[in-house]
């Protein structure tokens, strides 16, 4: 499934700031996290690339998705409980 997170105009600027955070700087957390995540959904299930997507959710706090996983991206969660929104249902 093809899965995107969309940015204010605002958070693009930190884009290359997440990028090199999750590549470089940490990737054993990004790693550690994305695994924890689909422990936590593997009845939805959740795949890497969607954990992944979530963990990125958490250190921004984005929460505008642009996915065709509906139903995944109805179950997940991040930060303090909260939902995606889900933009081809806006």
């Amino acid at each position: 499934m093809a899965c995107k997170l969309i940015w204010s105009p605002a958070a693009r600027d930190d884009l290359p700031d997440i990028v090199r955070f999750i590549a470089r700087d940490n990737p054993q957390r990004g790693i550690a996290a994305a695994v924890r995540l689909m422990s936590k959904y593997a009845d939805v299930p959740m795949d890497f690339p969607d954990a992944t997507l979530v963990w990125i959710a958490e250190q921004t706090g984005t929460d505008n998705v642009l996915t065709l996983d509906r139903r995944g991206f109805s179950s997940f969660r991040f930060g303090k409980n909260r939902r995606f929104k889900l933009l081809l249902d806006s």
